[in-house]
C-alpha cells in the first residue's frame, strides 16, 4: 500500500467510514 493509501485508510477508519460508502460517495468502484 502506498503512503497515500495508508493515510486515506487511517482517516477513513478514524471516522468509521466503510470503504464501500466512501467509494459510492466518490463515484468509483470499491475495488479501485
Amino acid at each position: 500500500m502506498t503512503p497515500f493509501g495508508a493515510r486515506v485508510r487511517e482517516l477513513r477508519d478514524r471516522r468509521g467510514i466503510l470503504l464501500k460508502k466512501m467509494a459510492d460517495d466518490l463515484g468509483v468502484s470499491s475495488a479501485y
